[in-house]
């Protein structure tokens, strides 16, 4: 039941990728605002990413995962009655992207907090894999779908679409079935006292800390320098509609379909260390080979490659913190984590910037090589990840 909510859930967030993205770019013609409006749901994160992990530690988890469902799913709904009924201009998809991403400021600690609850601990990195691959199937074919959609019916029907399955993934949840009786609850009202007990354990325990700061890079840098960029990429550079946009999102998903494969078939391994260092450097390679492709097959296989790697390092990052931390400090460690997420919007503003004032190839370039600075900055100053196991 996790991981059929966690796939509705997935598929839901890529047809919502395809129509902002699209939207967005329609409406604007602007590179910078589509950048915004691709990276602005992740501020609620930003902001509130620790608090929700708090309300993870302190309330029923499955009731959580049910109602941001519902609530993400009304959310889409409003937008599509929007688009039907009005004419719906940048201020309403803002409005929208960031009502949307109060949902995963709760979401994803939960999610996590529960997979890390049902799974043992020897299993964690099957079981996050599991999920990613979710994710990567929902990827690999949904966002094709929602531009064949935009392009027949409208935007709306896709969002419509994206309702639905969303409502779809509240049901799911709803039947999963787990004891919480044991778990040691802190008081709601301890609110401040719960959120530095958390910032305290991250700071005192320095793996943890390493693993937090490099999975803070990705959402900074390579996401919105990438992925962020799509809809301008098809636009300007492969000169495609918004069925080729969905198919070079779908693009990512084949690549985490294949990473996520083979990371679950590795059980439990040891070298995670040498895993995620290994990951961000073909990452950072792979990114400067798109900075310099002009055809579209050729995007499309560099983005299948760089689909196959992130995960790789996502995966593996989550793991290894789950299977440290305390439970009654899962959610707020969670909370922390997705807070590295939040770095999108600083990152989709440079990205855009780049992309409207040179070009949205060079602005990738120029995301790989401060990607490269970045990781070799965080080797130093910690030397243990090579040998992390």
């Amino acid at each position: 039941f996790l991981w059929s909510s966690a796939l509705w859930v997935a598929g839901g967030y890529w047809i919502q990728q395809v129509v902002v993205g699209w939207l967005i770019y329609d409406i604007t013609n602007s590179a910078f605002l589509t950048s915004v409006a691709m990276g602005l749901e992740a501020i609620p994160i930003l902001i509130g990413g620790p608090i929700g992990g708090f309300l993870v530690d302190v309330f029923d988890r499955r009731r959580l995962l049910v109602t941001v469902c519902l609530y993400h799913g009304l959310c889409a709904l409003a937008l599509a009655i929007g688009l039907i009924f009005w004419e719906i201009g940048p201020l309403e998809i803002f409005t929208f992207t960031l009502l949307v991403g109060f949902s995963w400021v709760i979401s994803e600690p939960a999610r996590s907090a529960v997979v890390a609850n049902t799974v043992p601990k020897g299993g964690l990195l099957n079981a996050f894999a599991l999920i990613t691959l979710g994710w990567g199937g929902a990827r690999l074919a949904v966002p094709a779908i929602g531009g064949l959609l935009i392009s027949i019916y409208g935007a709306h029907a896709a969002l419509i679409s994206e309702s639905i399955l969303m409502l779809t993934a509240a049901l799911f949840a709803a039947g999963i079935r787990m004891d919480e009786k044991d778990r040691e609850k802190p008081q709601l009202s301890k609110i401040i006292n719960g959120l530095l007990e958390g910032a305290l354990y991250v700071r005192n325990n320095r793996m943890v800390l390493a693993l937090l700061t490099f999975s803070f890079a990705p959402p900074l840098i390579i996401f919105p320098f990438v992925y962020g960029l799509l809809p301008v990429y098809a636009a300007e550079v492969f000169h495609v509609g918004p069925t080729g946009l969905g198919v070079l999102v779908s693009a990512s998903g084949i690549g985490m379909v294949l990473g996520t494969i083979v990371v679950a078939s590795l059980g439990d391994l040891r070298s995670k260390g040498k895993l995620i260092v290994s990951g961000m450097v073909t990452t950072i390679l792979l990114m400067g080979i798109l900075s310099q492709t002009s055809s579209f097959m050729g995007g499309f296989s560099v983005l299948v490659m760089l689909g196959l790697f992130m995960p790789v390092v996502h995966t593996s990052i989550q793991a290894r913190i789950q299977s440290t931390i305390p439970d009654h400090l899962r959610g707020r460690i969670s909370g922390f984590f997705i807070v590295t997420w939040g770095a999108f919007p600083m990152g989709s503003l440079a990205a855009g910037w780049l992309a409207q004032t040179l070009s949205v190839q060079t602005s990738t370039l120029y995301g790989a090589l401060l990607m490269s600075a970045i990781l070799a900055a965080q080797l130093v100053t910690f030397r243990f990840m090579w040998k992390l196991e």
